[in-house]
């Protein structure tokens, strides 16, 4: 570290490179975040479709940049080069401002084309740029010492990623994302696809004419599943209970008897449904022996809801305590009520049609009805407007902001390509003349 930091050249480089790739490394992950929460309006599966094609772009995009690279770089030198990536990157930092498009958006593919190829510019010719470094050294010393200026070059990169992942989760807080509402309306929409699951099994049951010993097997196996299932869930009930007991809530102070009693209920309705699978799994084994269809088929349709409702009392907690955490932001933020009062209305109308869900009904209407409910819980991750505004402006801002100060480093970067090309001629005559 000593032997590299006497040399100006090389400080001017390393904080170039080091300032630019903070800016960028510090909002990487907000770069997934803005697809997923602004674009596609908290929609993942869209939102990771998108950063799919992303990532397909910027690895292509990586490999063909290769070639202009390789005929920019000798006729303008690498520092001008090096200048004409960042004002490359800073280009689709502010083309962001019109390609994060909720009604267009693919345009994202246009920053991502921009930034893949000023990355690759910039990366190459910073690493390429420690070898003429080396070449000045050896001229003024007589050393050749690359190990020294890589390691150093790579140890500042490296510490450097090691920073970003700490501020990155600090740029989330500071923009005021709501992770636990997001957490929460996961819990819902697992425990719907859980329902869904489970009803696209019993639809291939097709009445009495399907009612034999293997779907009696299947409905045994299925049984055991649900009983196991209501048994965990009444230990995580449990542990709930005792929890809520120390509970406080100052924005909301009958919050945790309303959670007391929520639990208490699905602690009531899911020991009930766990005695009549039990009663039902007894069933089955008696059936075993007798084997008539039209029996077999009366435990089948009684066990199709049985099988369900646990998962239904899951997905009603979790609905209970995603509008409990909207009740307490919309007191919390003033600013944002409207966003809250919005989302509240329209968890109450999941809720509802969860509670009004009719299990004894056939699977192909109960599909039906879940599907339509799992496409309206997907909107209950959007976040507030100040939050989606803050996380453009940090995720665009912040690259251009430190981009100003590696431009600023680089042109105090005094080694020219000129220079280079001297440094290499005397380093060769000086070889010369040693062999002579």
């Amino acid at each position: 570290m000593k032997r590299t930091a006497s040399n100006r050249n090389f400080i001017m480089l390393t904080l170039t490179i080091f300032t630019l790739n903070m800016g960028f490394a510090f909002v990487q992950l907000l770069g997934s975040y803005i697809p997923i929460f602004y674009v596609f309006g908290g929609d993942k599966v869209a939102g990771a479709y998108m950063l799919a094609i992303n990532g397909t772009i910027w690895a292509i995009t990586g490999v063909l940049a290769v070639f202009p690279l390789n005929w920019i770089s000798p006729k303008l030198g690498k520092r001008n080069t090096l200048t004409i990536a960042i004002l490359l990157m800073c280009l689709a930092q502010l083309s962001k401002i019109v390609c994060y498009n909720p009604t267009y958006p693919y345009l994202i593919i246009i920053p991502t084309f921009l930034l893949s190829a000023g990355m690759l510019f910039f990366f190459t010719l910073g690493s390429s740029m420690v070898g003429d470094i080396c070449d000045e050294e050896e001229l003024k010393t007589g050393y050749r010492v690359e190990g020294s200026y890589y390691s150093v070059f790579w140890w500042f990169i490296k510490m450097g990623s090691a920073l970003a992942s700490f501020v990155a989760g600090a740029l989330i807080v500071f923009t005021m994302f709501d992770e636990t509402q997001v957490t929460k309306v996961d819990k819902i929409q697992g425990s719907v696809r859980e329902m869904r699951s489970k009803v696209q099994y019993w639809e291939g049951y097709k009445g009495v004419t399907s009612a034999n010993k293997e779907w009696l097997e299947n409905t045994k196996t299925q049984t055991s599943e649900a009983i196991q299932e209501s048994k965990e869930y009444l230990t995580y009930l449990g542990k709930e209970l005792l929890k809520n007991q120390d509970e406080t809530n100052v924005l909301l102070p009958e919050y945790p008897k309303q959670k007391k009693d929520a639990l208490l209920s699905a602690s009531s309705t899911t020991q009930t449904t766990m005695a009549e699978l039990e009663q039902l799994q007894s069933q089955i084994e008696t059936a075993k022996s007798e084997i008539q269809p039209s029996g077999i088929d009366s435990i089948i349709r009684r066990a199709i809801p049985l099988t369900l409702h646990t998962k239904m009392v899951k997905a009603r907690i979790s609905s209970f305590e995603l509008m409990s955490r909207l009740e307490d932001k919309s007191l919390e933020t003033k600013n944002s009520k409207n966003h809250y009062q919005r989302l509240i209305q329209e968890v109450t109308g999941v809720n509802n049609r969860l509670v009004n869900l009719n299990t004894t009904s056939s699977p192909d209407s109960m599909e039906k009805e879940l599907g339509s409910i799992e496409s309206d819980i997907m909107p209950l991750t959007q976040q507030t407007p100040y939050t989606l505004l803050m996380m453009r402006v940090v995720e665009i801002g912040l690259p251009l902001l430190l981009s100003i100060f590696s431009i600023f480093f680089l042109l105090r970067y005094s080694l020219t390509e000129k220079r280079s090309h001297e440094i290499k001629d005397l380093l060769r005559q000086r070889s010369v003349t040693r062999e002579a």
